[in-house]
């Protein structure tokens, strides 16, 4: 035999004993850049993922952080919305500039432990026809037509179509426990049991992260969504759709696909409008109230505030939105409260995306204005630095 015909056989035998050991598992290390720790839902591209999932089975794949045992939660997202998944999620820990290692492997017995401490998202068709979602931090609240075209104070020409926070205190979901309490005792979610409670005044105004359009120093806004669609539910992350009719006289037609992971304080908004001209003047908006809370706007970073009490208890509120699409940020007081926001208009175009969220003080999150201050640039700096994600 020759060296050459040994040198094959070596090379064969190299890749048959090599092979089902790299197949076993894939290696995953996550690197934060910034100077605090960070836990955060991180994606890995499902591409990464082909040489792993052609050998076995997706429904039994597993991810553990390097040298435990235990299972971490995950989750598949679609990102277009064509049913198929194009990344997996998992919560990462990785302190303060450093790397932190995970494995990926496949186990058909040992089972993920399944947790209260998610996030999730509930359409209600039987009820306000609204849609609800919560995470360990938040909860947020859009509201239906069905209770539009119900109400006596509404009509399907008004507002109402802003973005309530829903007050908690606890990190564990409530949404589900709140609305079957709601059915047996009308208006239990407006008090506070002992998990926080839907406190909020919403009328006609924007919430957190409304929008509308600002022409002669009048807000136009959107009626009620009329079509909810939910692409992800948990329990890393929520995703769906609101369509809303067209509205306002350029007749805009728009969309909202929003998302939120576990552990923010904050929801994405990312919007997709049409309209009969090009529609000036698109406003994002956070509620006033009674204008006796304090607003602060910083175009230069894109982050605009407002901190209030609720009932006596103080909340921050806020949005965050790229510099480079901002063309005013404003003020607007009215003798009618629904109508007076902090509004940060923007530059016109077809597709829009911001950051929208807040703080409870009951919640522990954020206890003087100066905490949502700092709470605020931390999420502006995640933004800016993501988790570098790494397969091997």
């Amino acid at each position: 035999m020759n060296c050459n015909t040994l040198s094959q056989i070596f090379c064969l035998l190299c890749f048959f004993v090599g092979w089902p050991a790299a197949a076993q598992s894939v290696k995953v290390s996550v690197e934060n850049t910034l100077d605090f720790d960070r836990v955060e839902v991180a994606a890995i591209e499902k591409a990464s993922l082909s040489g792993f999932l052609a050998r076995h089975d997706k429904k039994h794949l597993r991810i553990k952080r390097e040298g435990t045992e235990a299972f971490l939660p995950i989750q598949w997202t679609d990102y277009d919305g064509d049913g198929n998944p194009d990344a997996l999620l998992f919560q990462a820990f990785v302190p303060a500039k450093s790397t932190t290692n995970y494995v990926i492997v496949s186990d058909s017995i040992k089972k993920i432990s399944r947790t209260e401490i998610k996030a999730y998202c509930k359409f209600n068709p039987d009820r306000d026809h609204d849609v609800a979602w919560e995470n360990d931090k938040v909860a947020f609240r859009a509201y239906g037509q069905k209770k539009q075209r119900q109400s006596k104070k509404a009509t399907l020409d008004e507002g109402s179509s802003g973005i309530c926070p829903l007050l908690k205190k606890v990190n564990y979901a409530v949404l589900d426990d709140w609305y079957a309490k709601n059915k047996k005792l009308a208006g239990y979610s407006h008090t506070d049991h002992g998990e926080g409670y839907d406190g909020y005044s919403m009328g006609n105004g924007r919430g957190i992260g409304g929008t509308g359009l600002w022409l002669n120093d009048t807000l136009q806004v959107p009626k009620r969504f009329s079509e909810c669609r939910i692409v992800d539910n948990g329990p890393l992350r929520v995703t769906f759709e609101l369509v809303y009719e067209a509205w306002s006289t350029h007749l805009v037609e728009e969309t909202k696909r929003i998302s939120m992971d576990l552990g923010s304080n904050f929801s994405r908004f990312d919007v997709y409008f049409t309209s009969n001209t090009k529609a000036p003047n698109y406003a994002i908006g956070i509620s006033l109230h009674q204008n006796t809370g304090q607003a602060k706007a910083d175009r230069e970073k894109g982050l605009f505030r407002y901190w209030e009490t609720i009932d006596g208890v103080p909340i921050g509120t806020g949005l965050i939105v790229e510099p480079k699409l901002v063309a005013d940020a404003l003020t607007h007081t009215d003798s009618d409260p629904d109508q007076s926001h902090l509004l940060v208009v923007t530059k016109p175009r077809d597709r829009l995306s911001y950051y929208a969220g807040f703080a409870w003080q009951k919640s522990g999150q954020a206890n003087t204005a100066a905490d949502w201050d700092a709470l605020m640039e931390k999420q502006l700096l995640v933004l800016q630095n993501p988790l570098r994600v790494t397969t091997y």
